[in-house]
């Protein structure tokens, strides 16, 4: 709560308790005991006024987390999180059922050793490094194994968590199950490429076909 927030509620519990109180003048020793008496009453009022103030703010953070939860929760793409060192602190249902592990089975565990196949965990390790040290990356198409043995295409952005004093504490990584779309991609680059290659090999035919057509006309002239 910061300073102008509480000499705020100051006011209006002096307010209040001018309000609950009728004023009287004591002298003396009545009066002292009477501002002490005022103050610990004043004081009491600011600690209700600021119970109330938290218990609003801890009602938008309850909603603000629940919405969180449900987002995550249904959302339609990988939602990662692991610790600095790549161990595997949660994820979301969708990961889930996309993988065949829950949470449960692999929470704490080295991401790369579970869900990469051995010949690309050197170079996505790298990558990690990378990112845990805050340089951000995006679009990093990174192979993950699933409990049956297929091996998916995933498109990852990934974003350092940090706590209050700036420190790292995790990674949030978001993945885009992209196996058909670059299978449909490369379909298509094979495409293109045979293609490519066809049109090279007519061209040379026409080439070779214009030649036979002037050696032609040069033998009708020697007729």
């Amino acid at each position: 709560m910061s300073d102008k927030e509480k000499s705020e509620i100051r006011k209006e519990a002096e307010a209040e308790y001018a309000r609950r109180n009728k004023k009287t003048k004591p002298s003396g020793s009545d009066a002292d005991q009477k501002r002490l008496t005022q103050e610990l009453q004043i004081h009491q009022i600011e600690l209700e006024m600021q119970g109330e103030e938290l218990g609003k703010g801890n009602e938008e953070l309850r909603l603000e987390k629940e919405m969180l939860n449900n987002i995550i929760s249904t959302a339609p793409a990988i939602i990662l999180v692991m610790d600095p060192e790549g161990k595997i602190v949660s994820f979301n249902p969708y990961m889930e059922k996309l993988s065949g592990y829950s949470i449960d089975e692999v929470r704490g565990k080295d991401w790369f050793n579970i869900f990469l196949p051995e010949r690309s965990r050197d170079k996505t390790r790298e990558v990690f490094k990378r990112a845990i040290n805050n340089i951000q990356t995006r679009k990093n198409i990174d192979l993950l194994i699933t409990r049956d043995k297929r091996e998916l295409k995933i498109e990852w952005y990934d974003k350092t968590l940090k706590d209050r004093d700036g420190k790292v504490v995790g990674l949030l990584s978001v993945g885009q199950d992209v196996t058909e779309r670059k299978a449909t991609e490369d379909a298509l680059h094979d495409k293109i490429k045979e293609l490519e290659k066809m049109t090279k090999i007519m061209e040379g035919r026409e080439d070779r076909i214009l030649e036979l057509k002037n050696e032609i006309k040069k033998l009708k002239g020697l007729v």
